[in-house]
């Protein structure tokens, strides 16, 4: 069948946004009896426990400004709150982040339509704001206004929502030691470094930035007395600020004795300075690879070598530059000289992750991509193991490393000005994302917006024991197809402990997962279990989402290596564990690594959502070489929208196996049906890619790409032809649509994504019957990314030269949104391939018959 290549929407119309239906549902609120009944004596004393708090630390450390951080909890949102803060003097707003509150008594749902309570969890917020005693008292001042019948309360213009937020408050109280280290891995991390005999530990500390850069001085100043005291230092050359998320961190060591207690009761005074919002674990590692005498050697094809300048970025270990793989393939830029101890035998990942972006899979046939690869190492060796620095934030290395490459530093011209891809396949193990972004993925988004660029995230891999609650004997008795289901209901019982790992809930970056798939055939005996048969599913390797605001995380599943288990000798129940592959041996993904004694020729199989991202990587360079043709051909496609459109294309190419939604339908055991489709998110996330639906059109099947910019409440309506030799003949046929864009954030506010783009619902087009029976429309919306497939097979009538409209819109999300959103997006219409029709020409030669008025 002959390719064809992709085409362009020539223009689109101008139009005003449609707003979408605001959504429904109430909250049960107490009384204000009650509400003052339970809170007015601890609102009212908050200045006598600001005295308290701050006494200790004046006696340890000089100049310290009493404050305090304030927690706020409360049912359901206050729009806008920041502003009443604000307008308080004396308070500063820190943060606000998202949790589900348990209903209560006080506190529940209601149907909208019945006034009855309905089950479900609340959705609640949590507000940080740096109170004075000033602040304080104006708080108090708040509560007196709110405690009066409502015709009599005057409150000052701009701090109303403190009324709200009275009615709503679910708790109020002072930030305290376990607050700055819940979630974080801190604990984790002493337990595990005393279990090793460590007697020093270092980690991050987050502390408030403010807008005074003399206070932030001052902060410093006050920590570096505290940590003193209790015999550490800070590492001052990792002192980072990064305005734009509102970031402001340093390292510290400390005597690992001194964290004995990490409760409110501590004799540790800096962690209790006020300053401080989180406590983190510092310097991650990654798995180290598997090297061996029996590595199989495969020559490197003679490919022509690469031209021009990188449009693809890889962060990560060093490669093997003089591989025979990988010679002259390379711009390895190592500004911090970590190549200097970074032994051959040592780059592991860095040059698995470089082989499978430049060749993929190797064996199988595949070209080198066209242009060199950028490598920034940022990590090296210690132990055998490849780490991030301990002596440098992870944030910090990221910032410097993209700054680097886009603009320049130290007055120097930038190194890759042209990158438009960065594969990340580094996530932080003790960093699971439940709730609220993360540091790291807050810096990606910005990242991404302010320099035009799409990061490529791993979602993490889930490497722990897999526990069966049933017998040994049982489990082997299981035939395939109980073995795959009783996994896939496993990795659904268990899904909390394998939720996606930091950075991988950045919302303007593609998340990739791994489905269980290679080109491999393996040796399988008794003692080696492969727990899933269908490639295209879910790995049990790899991590699951949901993503920020359940959004859709992972965003794509590709091929990461089918991992293979053994049971553990061990024990009355079924337990499994990871194969080390030791020896080598299929199954996984053949690349290119370094020999055990420095040959520049071995390759290793490995597998793992790593491998994954590094092929989704590799894809988006062979989609932006695309694009270079397109775009010299048509003057409309700049350069400025590829990472778009290359973002789009990625997730247009996904669909879900109709085996694997089934399969995992079944697992999803007690969820109503309505719902299923939108709890397979978290483990297909959009599903597998068929890069041929991407890289080409044919006959059957005809693909148009537009793009655009749009600001606040502005829209485009593109005009997709329908095929005349359709009209009413019943046939099957898809129309897939895709639109993605990159937006702005506002990085300590719940309503973090300030730009929300999205496309009408053309399930209701008035030309063809379509259903859809894949994509929950709404949830598809929650991301940068939105994605829809529907389908029909009736014998639609309609006139000749008819269109199916699509329109893009744009709204802000939250803030004012004043930045222009560019977006990519995808239409495919495509019918069987059985029924001797053609489309193509028929669109093609329409699409040029369009007025073309951009340029």
């Amino acid at each position: 069948m002959p390719e064809r290549p992709l085409l362009i929407f020539p223009n689109y119309t101008e139009l005003s946004r449609t707003n979408r239906p605001p959504g429904r549902g109430g909250l049960h609120k107490p009384s204000k009896h009650a509400q003052v009944e339970r809170y007015n004596r601890r609102i009212t004393n908050l200045s006598r426990v600001l005295e308290a708090k701050s006494a200790q630390l004046l006696n340890v450390a000089t100049g310290i400004i009493p404050e305090m951080v304030l927690v706020l909890e409360t049912a359901g949102e206050i729009d806008e709150f920041y502003k009443a803060v604000a307008n308080t003097p004396g308070m500063e707003f820190l943060l606000e982040n998202q949790y589900d509150g348990e209903p209560t008594e006080d506190f529940y749902l209601i149907d909208p339509f019945t006034g009855a309570r309905k089950g479900g969890v609340v959705d609640s917020r949590l507000y940080l704001t740096m109170s004075n005693d000033r602040a304080l008292r104006e708080l108090v001042s708040y509560w007196n206004e709110y405690k009066k019948d409502k015709k009599d309360q005057d409150f000052r213009r701009g701090t109303t929502k403190f009324r709200t937020l009275f009615e709503q408050l679910r708790n109020i109280r002072p930030y305290n030691v376990e607050d700055r280290i819940r979630d974080t891995g801190f604990a984790e991390l002493i337990q595990e470094r005393l279990h090793e005999g460590e007697e020093v530990v270092r980690f991050e500390i987050e502390l408030a930035l403010h807008k005074s850069e003399e206070r932030n001085i001052q902060i410093i100043d006050n920590l570096r007395e505290l940590i003193s005291a209790s015999g550490g230092t800070l590492m001052e050359q990792s002192l980072t600020k990064i305005e734009a998320i509102n970031y402001h961190g340093i390292i510290a060591e400390a005597p690992i004795e001194i964290f004995d207690n990490l409760t409110e009761q501590t004799d540790v005074l800096f962690l209790k300075f006020e300053q401080i919002l989180y406590i983190r674990p510092v310097g991650q590692s990654i798995d180290r690879g598997v090297l061996s005498e029996q590595d199989p050697i495969i020559e490197a094809p003679l490919d022509a070598l690469p031209n021009g300048s990188a449009y693809v970025a890889l962060l990560d270990g060093l490669p093997l530059a003089n591989h025979t793989h990988l010679t002259d393939r390379l711009i390895i830029d190592d500004p911090d000289d970590y190549s200097r101890n970074y032994i051959a035998e040592s780059r592991i990942h860095g040059t698995s992750m470089a082989s499978l972006i430049i060749w993929g899979e190797l064996g199988t046939g595949n070209s080198a991509i066209s242009r060199p690869l950028y490598s920034r190492p940022i990590m090296f060796p210690i132990d055998g193991f490849e780490c991030l620095p301990e002596d440098r934030l992870f944030i910090d290395l990221i910032n410097r490393s993209i700054r680097r490459m886009k603009i320049g530093e130290h007055g120097s011209p930038p190194t890759a000005p042209e990158v438009r891809l960065i594969n990340l396949s580094i996530g932080d193990v003790g960093r699971t994302f439940l709730s609220n972004i993360s540091t790291w993925a807050k810096l990606l988004d910005w990242l991404a917006f302010e320099y035009d660029i799409l990061f490529i995230v791993s979602a993490g891999n889930y490497k722990d024991e897999i526990q069966f609650n049933i017998s040994r004997q049982a489990f082997e008795d299981l035939d395939s197809g109980q073995l795959e289901s009783t996994t896939l209901r496993n990795i659904v019982e268990n899904n909390y402990s394998r939720k996606i790992i930091a950075p991988s809930e950045s919302i303007n970056a593609l998340t990739i997962g791994a489905c269980h798939s290679d080109s491999t055939t393996p040796n399988l005996n008794n003692s080696r279990k492969n727990l899933v048969q269908d490639s295209q599913t879910i790995s049990p390797i790899s991590r699951v989402g949901f993503g920020y605001k359940r959004s859709i995380k992972p965003d794509v599943l590709m091929p990461g290596g089918r991992a293979l288990y053994r049971l553990h000798p061990i024990g009355p129940n079924a337990t499994l564990r990871l194969e080390n592959n030791s020896d080598n041996t299929e199954p996984g993904i053949k690349c290119a690594c370094p020999g055990t004694a420095g040959e520049i020729n071995k390759t290793n199989f490995s597998k793992g959502t790593s491998i994954s991202t590094a092929l989704a990587t590799r894809l988006g360079s062979r989609l932006l070489d695309i694009l270079d043709v397109l775009g010299a051909d048509d003057p409309n496609l700049s350069s400025s929208y590829y990472t778009v459109l290359v973002k789009a294309l990625i997730v247009h190419g996904s669909r879900w196996n109709s085996s694997s939604f089934e399969a995992l339908s079944q697992s999803l055991t007690g969820v109503h049906g309505r719902y299923s489709k939108r709890n397979i998110f978290p483990y297909l996330g959009y599903g597998t890619v068929n890069e041929s639906k991407i890289l080409f059109c044919t006959d059957q099947r005809v693909t148009i790409l537009g793009f655009g910019t749009l600001k606040e409440g502005q829209a485009h309506e593109f005009n997709f032809p329908l095929p005349n030799e359709l009209s009413g003949h019943m046939i099957d046929k898809t129309l897939t649509i895709t639109m993605a864009y990159n937006s702005p954030v506002n990085p300590n506010t719940r309503k973090y994504r300030k730009a929300h783009l999205y496309f009408d619902n053309v399930k209701n087009n008035e030309l063809i019957d379509f259903d859809r029976i894949i994509y929950d429309f709404n949830a598809s919306s929650a991301g940068t990314v939105q994605h829809d497939v529907l389908h029909g097979n009736k014998a639609d009538a309609y006139l000749d030269n008819q269109y199916i409209k699509v329109k893009v819109n744009c709204r802000e999300d939250s803030a004012k949104l004043i930045e222009e959103i560019k977006y990519g997006l995808c239409v495919t219409f495509e019918i069987q391939e059985n029924v001797g029709i053609s489309i193509y020409n028929g669109v093609r030669d329409r699409i040029t018959q369009q007025i073309r008025p951009r340029v």
